[in-house]
């Protein structure tokens, strides 16, 4: 399952995820974002979600593509993959773009099924 984004700048889509995400973790002002953490990893972004019943699921790959920002499930270490995971990444971080960065995107979209770069469950 992929979730795309589409803009003209996917990576300063990134870019304002990325800050949220420090601004709470780090006590600023600004917007805040306390639901996702992510990790750098050999050039990518990694994100995984932080509720107590989600955390660590799985991670979501960011790639910043041609008038997109996409996202790829990837499976966490030791962790199998499940559609109700799936499912539940791919409406979170849906909600959380439309409520935090509305006027930076034109459209998201999930697919139902794993495709591209994702990981197979």
């Amino acid at each position: 399952m992929s979730i795309h984004f589409r803009t003209n700048d996917p990576g300063h889509l990134l870019v304002a995820l990325n800050q949220a995400i420090d601004n709470h973790h780090h006590n600023r002002q600004g917007q805040r974002i306390d639901t996702w953490r992510y990790v750098l990893h050999q050039q990518h972004y990694f994100y995984t979600h932080t509720s107590a019943n989600w955390r660590d699921k799985a991670w979501l790959r960011a790639d910043i593509e041609q008038g997109q920002l996409a996202f790829y499930v990837l499976a966490f270490d030791g962790v199998r993959l499940t559609r109700d995971t799936y499912a539940y990444y791919a409406g979170h971080l849906i909600e959380t773009f439309i409520r935090h960065f509305a006027g930076a995107y034109s459209l998201a979209q999930s697919t139902p099924n794993a495709s591209g770069n994702d990981a197979q469950f």
